[in-house]
């Protein structure tokens, strides 16, 4: 066999190794992890609010939280007033996951206090640290203002979906 005979086996056995190399290390690096992270924190919605919420005029279900559709387990970590025309007086408002005050209490009805300026935050005690379930929660008012009162009501979900 000539020089250039076999100068042309080499090359051609180089490119065959170096082409084999090449479809490992592209297979190797297609694979990827299969997994979700571990420990990864839940995400949290914190925008579901309602807005001008009239504290004085009726009691019962005075507004609604729909939770997105595409959250279907979660559980309520803050529930907050804000915003309000007016110092409460005797209002009490309290979260349920049924209408009329039914289902799980996620906060207990109870009298407004602190709010002195529509810039003051409020955060309501939670009554239940239990995963949820229901599309909608519902804002109940238990006991009318003494006057006329429109507050902002906000709850933050952890998604556990």
């Amino acid at each position: 066999m000539s020089a250039a005979a076999r100068r042309g086996v080499d090359m051609t056995r180089w490119i065959i190794a170096s082409l084999f190399s090449l479809g490992l290390l592209a297979a190797a690096s297609a694979a990827g992890p299969t997994t979700t992270a571990v420990n990864s924190p839940a995400p949290t919605l914190a925008n579901l609010t309602v807005r001008t919420i009239d504290l004085h005029t009726a009691t019962g279900d005075v507004a609604t939280i729909a939770i997105p559709s595409y959250v279907t387990a979660y559980q309520v970590t803050a529930f907050k007033l804000t915003n309000c025309s007016a110092t409460p007086i005797l209002a009490s408002v309290g979260l349920f996951t049924g209408a009329s005050a039914s289902g799980t209490t996620v906060v207990t009805s109870a009298t407004i206090t602190g709010a002195t300026a529509a810039t003051v935050v409020l955060s309501q005690t939670i009554a239940s640290s239990a995963r949820l379930t229901a599309a909608t929660l519902y804002i109940n008012l238990s006991v009318a203002n003494a006057l006329a009162l429109t507050c902002d009501l906000k709850v933050d979900i952890d998604d556990l979906s």
